[in-house]
C-alpha cells in the first residue's frame, strides 16, 4: 500500500507539472487558474502520501517525516512552475548553442513569435523554409530585400535560365547585379510571409542568403534583446 501511495503521489506531481507547463499561456487547467491548480495538486499529493502513512501503517513519526519530504517536493513543484520563463530562456540558450540557427517558436498573446540566439560570429543566422526548401539565412536589416544565393535559389526551384540579372546591388565584395524574383512563401517557425519581393545574387557575389527588409517589414515587430533576436508577427 505504501509503495502504491508513493507512486500515485509522484504521478500527481509529474502530471500536474506537465499540465501546468503546457497550458500556462492559456492561464487555466481544467477550468482552474493555473497557479491555483499547481498549489492544489501539490497539496493533494502531500495529503495522499501523509494519509497513506497514517492509515496504512499507523506510524505517526513516519507520516510526519514523509510530510516534510513531500512538503519539499511540493515546494519544488511550485518553484518549477513559478520560474518556468527563466527555465525556458535557459533552454533556448542551450538549444541555440547546440543547434545554431534553430528558430524557437512561441506565443505572445495571440501573436506568433520566433527567437534565435546569436551565433558565435556575432550575427543572427536562422533556417527558413523557402518554397518548401530549407535555406540558411543571415538576418540583415541593412539589406532592403531578401537576397538568395544562386545555389539556394536553384534549390528552391528557380531556374537559372529564367533569371535576369539587371538590378544593381552593393555587397561586401563591391557593386554587382542581381535578378528580381517573387518568393511565394517564406516561413520561419510559425511566422509566414507570402509573395515576398526578393533578389538572386550572381554566383560568387554572396556567400550566404540574406533575410532582408522585405521579410522583416511583414512583422509586427522585431527586436534584439541581449543575445536573442525575437521576431513577432
Amino acid at each position: 500500500m505504501g509503495r502504491f501511495t508513493t507512486l500515485l503521489a509522484l504521478a500527481i506531481v509529474l502530471i500536474a507539472l506537465i499540465a501546468a507547463l503546457l497550458s500556462y499561456e492559456d492561464g487555466a487547467v481544467l477550468g482552474m487558474n493555473t497557479d491555483d491548480f499547481v498549489r492544489a495538486a501539490a497539496f493533494a499529493a502531500m495529503a495522499l502520501f501523509v494519509g497513506g502513512g497514517l492509515f496504512g501503517r499507523g506510524q505517526l513519526s513516519t507520516a510526519v517525516r514523509s510530510a516534510v519530504i513531500w512538503l519539499g517536493i511540493a515546494l519544488m513543484l511550485i518553484a518549477g512552475y513559478a520560474y518556468r520563463h527563466e527555465a525556458a530562456a535557459i533552454g533556448e540558450r542551450i538549444v541555440g548553442v547546440l543547434v545554431p540557427g534553430m528558430a524557437i517558436s512561441g506565443r505572445d498573446g495571440n501573436a506568433a513569435t520566433v527567437s534565435v540566439v546569436r551565433s558565435a560570429d556575432g550575427h543572427f543566422s536562422l533556417s527558413a523554409d523557402v518554397e518548401g526548401t530549407l535555406v540558411d539565412f543571415l538576418v540583415d536589416s541593412g539589406a532592403s530585400t531578401v537576397v538568395l544565393t544562386l545555389r539556394d535559389a536553384r534549390r528552391a526551384g528557380y531556374r537559372a535560365e529564367d533569371l535576369r540579372f539587371s538590378v544593381p546591388i552593393s555587397t561586401a565584395n563591391g557593386q554587382t547585379v542581381a535578378a528580381p524574383i517573387r518568393i511565394g512563401e517564406i516561413a520561419v517557425g510559425d511566422i509566414r510571409a507570402t509573395n515576398v519581393r526578393g533578389l538572386v545574387a550572381r554566383p560568387g557575389s554572396l556567400s550566404q542568403s540574406l533575410l532582408g527588409m522585405t521579410f522583416l517589414d511583414r512583422l509586427s515587430r522585431w527586436e534584439v534583446s541581449g543575445d536573442r533576436l525575437v521576431l513577432t508577427q
